[in-house]
């Protein structure tokens, strides 16, 4: 449950980043959010599989 939680948040953020870089409000949410996702990658693609 909790992997698809994280997706479900994951596709949330990427809406909302949608809508923010649509109306150009913030480079920093921007970048914020781009760590994040590097990060769920990190998670979902590195450290879950090899445990």
């Amino acid at each position: 449950w909790f992997r698809w939680a994280a997706m479900f948040t994951f596709l949330s953020g990427l809406l909302l980043l949608g809508y923010i870089l649509h109306m150009r409000l913030s480079l920093g949410i921007t970048l914020g959010a781009l760590m994040g996702t590097l990060m769920m990658l990190n998670v979902w693609l590195i450290i879950w599989p090899n445990q």
